[in-house]
């Protein structure tokens, strides 16, 4: 009788779940952040997007993965997965650079040069560079208080 042909998504889990069907919750959390990279800093996880605040996405992107090998406590293992991939991205806090504005589609330096490239931060703002859009005019303070 021929094998079966695994897909790759089966052949992946092949390498985090043991010949018993047990999770290797190492090597899960290895398989897991190579299809989402990320850090972790002070407990919280980092994208090179910004913070994580909300980790829904997460467990429930880990429940559709390891829903055919946990059959009880479930929640609780999707927790324990989670602190596991924690551990695995732990890594100390990126320095403060004051060189640099962190943009949601890339970095601003302050001496006006902008690179679309993303670096990890602790402070990547919500709002897009644009190049072309008009500089802004700052009105003294005699103007803004003269009513």
């Amino acid at each position: 009788m021929a094998e079966e042909q695994k897909s790759p998504q089966e052949q992946e889990t092949l390498l985090w779940v043991d010949e018993k069907g047990k999770i290797i919750e190492p090597v899960f959390a290895d398989y897991f952040l190579s299809l989402h990279p990320m850090k972790c800093f002070h407990d919280k996880l980092f994208t090179v997007d910004g913070i994580i605040d909300d980790e829904s996405g997460l467990k429930s992107e880990i429940y559709g993965l390891i829903r055919r090998y946990v059959t009880s406590s479930v929640a609780r293992k999707i927790d324990m997965l989670l602190q596991v991939i924690k551990l695995s991205c732990l890594s100390d806090p990126p320095e403060i650079q004051t060189d640099r504005i962190h943009v949601a589609n890339g970095t601003y330096f302050t001496d006006g040069r902008f690179f679309p490239e993303k670096e990890y931060c602790m402070n990547r703002l919500p709002v897009a560079y644009d190049p072309d859009a008009p500089k802004p005019v700052l009105a003294s303070i005699r103007e803004r208080t003269a009513l």
